[in-house]
C-alpha cells in the first residue's frame, strides 16, 4: 500500500496526468526506430537466399519491427526465414548449419534462444543487431493455400504464414509456432505505445525480458482496460509486474503447448518484478523513462 501511495504522490498528484502522458510519449518518439537498422537487415536477404537455395519459401522482417513495437534503444531487427526442407534435416540441424555457414563468412553469429544474432557497426559506430530466425514449415500445403499464386518464394512480400518449427536452444528442443499469428495478436491489441514504453524501461534497467514475452505481458496487464491514458497504463503494467507477473502463465497464442513464461526461472522473473517495484517508488517520470 505504501508503494502505491509513493507512486501516486509522484505521478498522480505531484504531476498532472496529461503532462505525464506527454512526457512518456516524447520518450517513445525519441527512441523511434532507425531506418538504418532496417537497411542492415535487408542486406542479409541475399546471403540467406544463397544459403537456403531451393528450400527457401519466404523471407521477411518480423518481430518488433513488423509489429510496430520496436525501439532504437537496443532492439534487434528480426528476419524470419521460412524453409520447406533441407534434405530432411531436423530444425536443430538447420539452425546449427546456418550458424556455421554464417561463421564461415566471418559474420560472427551469436547463438541465441531461437535466433542467430549478427552485429555490425552503422553510422556513428552504433551497433546494429540482426536476429535471423530459421523456421521449418510444418506442411508446404499450408503455405500454398495461404499465399497468392503470384507470390515468389523468397520475395519477402509475406511473413511465412503457416505453422513453423523453431529450434529452442535453451531447452535443446523444438517448438511449433506461427509468426503471422503473433503479428495479428500484437498489432490487434492496440497497445503498441505501452509496449514501446516498457521496452525502453527494460533496456534502461538492463533486464533479460524477451520482446515477445514482454508484449504478451503488457497485453495481459491491460486486458479489458479502455483508458487511453498512456502514463496510467504504463503504471498499471509496472504494478502488474510486481503483483502478478512472477506467477502468471503466458502461452504462445499460436500454440497453447508453448508456454513462453516457462523459458524464465523464478530468479529471472523476480529480477523483473523488483525493477518494477523500484520504478513504482520513483517520484518523477524522468526517473522511470528517459
Amino acid at each position: 500500500m505504501e508503494l502505491h501511495h509513493n507512486w501516486c504522490m509522484g505521478v498522480g498528484v505531484g504531476l498532472v496526468q496529461d503532462v505525464g502522458s506527454e512526457y512518456v510519449a516524447s520518450v517513445i518518439e525519441q527512441h523511434a526506430v532507425r531506418e538504418e537498422a532496417i537497411r542492415s537487415a535487408s542486406e542479409m536477404f541475399p546471403l540467406l537466399r544463397e544459403w537456403a537455395g531451393p528450400s527457401l519459401l519466404d523471407i521477411s522482417l518480423s518481430g518488433s519491427y513488423a509489429k510496430g513495437t520496436a525501439i532504437s534503444l537496443g532492439t534487434s531487427v528480426d528476419v524470419f526465414v521460412s524453409l520447406d526442407d533441407l534434405g530432411g534435416q531436423s530444425i536443430k540441424d538447420i539452425y546449427w548449419e546456418l550458424f556455421h555457414w554464417l561463421a564461415h563468412r566471418r559474420l560472427r553469429p551469436q547463438a541465441r534462444n531461437v535466433s542467430l544474432r549478427i552485429e555490425s557497426s552503422g553510422v556513428e559506430k552504433k551497433q546494429i543487431a540482426v536476429d535471423v530466425v530459421p523456421g521449418r514449415l510444418r506442411s508446404r500445403s499450408v503455405l500454398e493455400s495461404q499465399l497468392s499464386k503470384t507470390a515468389r518464394p523468397g520475395a519477402g512480400s509475406e511473413i511465412g504464414t503457416g505453422d513453423h518449427a523453431l529450434y529452442w536452444r535453451k531447452k535443446d528442443s523444438w517448438v511449433l509456432t506461427n509468426v503471422a499469428e503473433h503479428l495479428r495478436v500484437v498489432t490487434g491489441s492496440g497497445r503498441a505505445q505501452e509496449i514501446r514504453a516498457l521496452k525502453i524501461w527494460r533496456e534502461r534497467q538492463r533486464l533479460d525480458f524477451s520482446s515477445f514475452y514482454l508484449e504478451l505481458t503488457v497485453i495481459d496487464a491491460l486486458r479489458g482496460r479502455r483508458s487511453q491514458e498512456l502514463a496510467e497504463n504504463v503504471r498499471r503494467v509496472l504494478q502488474y509486474l510486481v503483483d502478478d507477473f512472477p506467477r502468471a502463465r503466458v502461452v504462445d497464442p499460436a500454440n497453447p503447448h508453448n508456454v513462453i513464461s516457462d523459458g524464465y526461472g523464478p530468479e529471472e522473473k523476480r529480477a523483473i518484478a523488483m525493477a518494477a517495484r523500484k520504478a513504482l517508488g520513483m517520484r518523477r517520470w524522468q526517473q522511470v523513462l528517459w
